[in-house]
């Protein structure tokens, strides 16, 4: 057999399956397995020393590192093809450019970025480790209209035992009140509690009873409240159970027997986002500020916030918004928190003070009833 042009012009790259550019991290692009005739991908890349260097996938290999990537530079590649296994000679596939590639600030921020469907230009992004199992994630970004999101996002990795999430409520107490997410952080901090971040919780009621939630409560193992605000609806929860696993439902599938096998338990509105890995629909056009929490089938645990009411800063999201952001971080369950002036995010920074990280809409941090706070054991 003799092969040449025309078996040549038939040739096809094959498409990457995910490109990982992390700011910290080397680069790599993840290929699909070779197959068939394909004997191997052959990628150029510009370093940071401004020489080009090539990197090769082979067969059985799927990953390849891009060490020195300079940021801003194309990457190239061409794929190399055998028409049979004891041909002569290889051919190439026609070369391939990968448009210069922007570093994320990190798995989160990728993930919204290019799977959310909202975002068209990124204004800017950044990242934090605040802890080895939870990183602080800043994103600033356009959509297709113009409309600019500030979004932050907490990402816990509860997998490894380490840290865990606890209900906050004023004083480091149990009895229904008021106060802002950043004091009620403070004194359980300063009770022993380990607090490193905590966002608000639950809807909640400002009279006849200040401060108390609409939905249950359940602070280290004590029940605090085990019934919905009358005239809610259907409303959901989020709890952490004392065997350490998650859940994310409807309040209306529990029994009065189940909430003592919860450690810890907030209501969550009415709007629930995802359950057991189905997105919800709601097709509302109304955006707000919004809080919302979500984990994966893995206990990732997932805390995000939307600022809002405030054009060329950030207008808030709407709830099918915010579904289109967990579906892009892979959630498995998920529920929206209070929203509105409500929204707070509160992190404990270097020196071990806390302090408020995104742009609240009131004109002060609001009381609230209830948080939900990342503990170390």
């Amino acid at each position: 057999m003799v092969y040449g042009q025309a078996y040549q012009s038939g040739l096809n790259n094959p498409l990457a399956k995910d490109i990982i550019f992390i700011q910290g991290y080397t680069p790599y692009i993840e290929w699909k397995e070779l197959e068939k005739d394909e004997v191997a991908i052959n990628i150029d890349y510009t370093t940071e020393a401004g020489v080009v260097r090539r990197v090769r996938v082979t067969k059985g290999a799927t990953i390849v590192s891009l060490p020195g990537y300079k940021q801003l530079t194309e990457v190239a590649y061409q794929t190399q093809h055998l028409p049979e296994q004891n041909a002569l000679d290889t051919f190439v596939a026609q070369r391939q450019i990968i448009p210069f590639l922007t570093l994320y600030a990190n798995h989160t921020s990728k993930n919204i970025i290019e799977k959310s469907g909202l975002v068209n230009r990124v204004i800017s992004q950044s990242s934090a480790g605040i802890h080895p199992d939870v990183e602080y994630t800043k994103l600033q970004f356009e959509n297709g209209s113009g409309a600019t999101f500030s979004l932050f996002a907490l990402r816990l990795d509860m997998s490894k035992g380490n840290t865990s999430l606890t209900t906050l409520m004023p004083d480091n107490a149990t009895q229904f009140g008021l106060q802002t997410v950043k004091t009620m952080a403070e004194r359980r901090d300063a009770a022993g509690g380990k607090i490193i971040a905590a966002v608000n919780a639950d809807f909640f009621d400002w009279s006849p009873v200040a401060g108390r939630p609409w939905g249950p409560v359940v602070v280290e193992e004590a029940v605090v409240k085990n019934f919905m605000k009358e005239g809610t609806g259907v409303t959901s929860y989020f709890g952490v159970k004392k065997d350490g696993s998650l859940a994310i439902d409807w309040t209306s599938s529990l029994s009065a027997a189940d909430y003592n096998s919860f450690s810890n338990m907030t209501g969550g509105g009415t709007n629930l986002l995802y359950l057991r890995g189905v997105p919800q629909v709601y097709n509302d056009v109304v955006r707000e500020p919004r809080t919302m929490i979500g984990y994966t089938s893995d206990k990732k645990v997932y805390l995000v916030l939307v600022d809002g009411r405030q054009p060329g800063y950030s207008v808030g999201m709407t709830i099918d918004e915010l579904i289109a952001v967990m579906t892009s971080l892979g959630i498995y369950s998920a529920t929206n928190l209070d929203g509105g002036g409500s929204s707070t995010m509160v992190l404990k920074n270097n020196e071990g003070a806390f302090e408020v990280v995104n742009r609240y809409s009131d004109v002060s941090p609001r009381a609230v009833a209830n948080a939900i706070a990342i503990k170390l054991k």
